[in-house]
């Protein structure tokens, strides 16, 4: 799991210096660079999927009102294995071209390398870290996605691994389209090819979308089964529903919004056995108060149970007096800048969290 990151030059993140739990809840205010934090976690995920960096982040995503052209992101990962990763990514913005590059990137264990890129050159190590090749590469993207696993880089494909076996979300449920043409097994960041996905899933992971049909009753009066129907010649992801006494097939942008997120959390929670990470943004939105308990509860222990680690970006009152147990992370702004303060360290005076929050949000 991630122990420590740090962040800057990145939006409101400046020399910005986060040390998470295994479940983790972060509130505060509006623009305190909650959303920033999980950005920037999914800049570094889709950097080892393969994707150009220009793709990850552009000049606008520099801090404003400072000069500087270089951002800067550091983590430090914690495996079940014992294996501890230091990571470190210097990217830099050409302005007048709108152009980002990579600067430097950097994989090491106790300050010896496993992975360098700097000056347009990829210098590959050995599990022992012995040298092994070195050859020119482009700055446009990271080159740990291309290599190939073999007996002595097992550190940096379980470093690789990781970020792709991540799941960094912040669903727009008006865009889940019911429609699909084709599996997808890695679900978008806002999650508008979730049937796609659901498709894929139902083909490798059977048994988790035979426990997700076996909870649809609980979750959803009246719900029978989610699969897949053939409407006009397209294949449909639909819910079966059972209203007075007559079983209707209702497409999935058909169901309420609380139902379709619904749907969406308990997926992700019945296939989560083989995620690293899962962070959250807002994730739980239009459900209601009764149903976000069960749904949160749901998520964290097949969170726990798999040794990964949770992230939660909420501002809902429920989500928060639930996990506000857990480690919880109050984010505010002083001049511009986003500061991160551990839960433990302020004094509620007796009030619920949630409350605590409305009364800090109406002072600022």
């Amino acid at each position: 799991m991630i122990t420590y990151l740090r962040i800057d030059n990145v939006r409101s993140l400046v020399n910005f210096e986060w040390r998470p739990g295994s479940v983790n809840l972060l509130v505060g205010a509006n623009g305190s660079g909650k959303t920033t934090v999980l950005s920037v976690l999914q800049v570094v995920a889709q950097l080892q999927r393969g994707r150009r960096i220009g793709e990850c982040l552009t000049h606008t995503d520099l801090t404003w009102w400072q000069a500087r052209d270089l951002q800067m992101i550091t983590l430090r990962l914690r495996g079940d294995n014992g294996l501890t990763l230091d990571y470190e990514l210097t990217v830099r913005h050409e302005r007048r071209q709108q152009h980002a590059v990579i600067e430097r990137e950097r994989l090491s264990e106790d300050g010896k390398s496993l992975f360098e890129y700097s000056g347009r050159v990829v210098r590959l190590f050995n599990d022992d870290f012995s040298p092994g090749q070195s050859f020119d590469f482009g700055p446009s993207r990271s080159f740990i996605p291309e290599i190939q696993r073999a007996g002595d880089n097992t550190k940096l494909c379980w470093f690789r691994d990781y970020w792709q076996r991540a799941l960094i979300l912040k669903p727009d449920i008006f865009r889940l389209s019911s429609q699909t043409s084709d599996e997808d097994g890695e679900l978008k960041q806002d999650a508008s090819n979730f049937s796609s996905w659901w498709r894929e899933m139902a083909l490798s992971r059977p048994s988790a979308i035979a426990r997700l049909g076996e909870k649809l009753a609980d979750i959803i009066p009246g719900a029978l089964s989610l699969r897949l129907a053939d409407r006009n010649g397209v294949r449909t992801l639909a819910l079966d529903l059972r209203r007075q006494g007559t079983t209707h097939t209702v497409p999935l942008e058909q169901l309420t919004e609380g139902q379709r997120a619904l749907i969406l959390l308990y997926s992700i929670s019945e296939c989560l056995d083989r995620a690293s990470l899962v962070a959250l943004d807002e994730a739980l939105n239009y459900i209601a108060i009764a149903e976000v308990q069960p749904a949160v509860v749901a998520l964290r222990e097949s969170v726990v149970e798999c040794d990964g680690q949770l992230l939660v970006v909420s501002h809902h009152p429920e989500v928060i007096d639930y996990l506000g147990a857990d480690d919880t992370f109050v984010f505010s702004l002083k001049n511009g800048l986003s500061q991160c303060t551990p839960l433990r360290e302020i004094n509620l005076a007796g009030v619920r969290l949630s409350e605590y929050l409305t009364v800090s949000d109406d002072a600022m």
